[in-house]
């Protein structure tokens, strides 16, 4: 059922997400202060939204969040081309199927998503503002589809993905010395705390799939 899903290994490869303002308030629902050197939660959120919305990102529509979280997010955005794209939204069109399909997907996979939320969770940099809470939703279920995470949640690079997990989750994101990609690092995480997603090599050097852990996405 999913084969097609398989074929796209960078959901961008069809276009580019649209521009949006990004004279926004880098404030979170939660604290408005931030310090000058911190980059703007709500430009990965507007990104990723958006990128959804048109069939780039490989996630459910709502981008796995349910209908109440997914309106207060598109309220705190308050960016007007999202709102148009979210009232433009077709579930009969190709990207509505295709969203139709990760929302499939990630049912299928619920306890798996449940063991990623787990961890994510424990690691949240701020367990009050609602916008951590988002972010862990997004990822997680981005984490289902087959392809890279970084090109999953529809951002441009997997440098960029980085930034934003060192963002919120900064003590396991900062775990990664290996520089591992993101989601086998992720279900690394899980084997080591005694999960079900165990790697079978007895060490990394010596596993066949060396280079598809560690090998740079971008």
């Amino acid at each position: 059922m999913f084969n097609s899903l398989n074929d796209q290994a960078d959901p961008r490869a069809s276009g580019e997400v649209i521009p949006l303002h990004t004279a926004q308030s880098a404030s979170s629902p939660a604290n408005s202060a931030q310090t000058e050197s911190a980059p703007e939660p709500q430009q990965w959120f507007r990104q990723i939204v958006a990128a959804q919305l048109q069939g780039l990102a490989a996630l459910p529509y709502g981008v796995g969040l349910n209908d109440g979280d997914y309106q207060q997010l598109l309220d705190w955005l308050a960016v007007p081309e999202l709102s148009e794209l979210n009232l433009q939204w077709q579930a009969s069109s190709p990207t509505g199927q295709r969203a139709e399909l990760y929302q499939q997907m990630c049912q299928l996979k619920a306890d798996e998503l449940q063991s990623l939320r787990a961890l994510l969770l424990e690691h949240c940099r701020d367990h009050q503002d609602p916008a951590n809470h988002w972010m862990l939703e997004i990822i997680v279920h981005a984490c289902m589809a087959p392809s890279h995470l970084w090109s999953s949640l529809g951002l441009s690079t997997r440098a960029e993905l980085g930034v934003l997990l060192h963002f919120y989750f900064p003590a396991l994101a900062a775990a990664n010395t290996q520089r591992m990609r993101w989601k086998r690092f992720f279900y690394r995480q899980l084997c080591q705390n005694g999960g079900d997603y165990v790697c079978r090599a007895p060490s990394c050097g010596e596993c066949s799939s060396f280079s598809e852990c560690f090998a740079p996405e971008d």
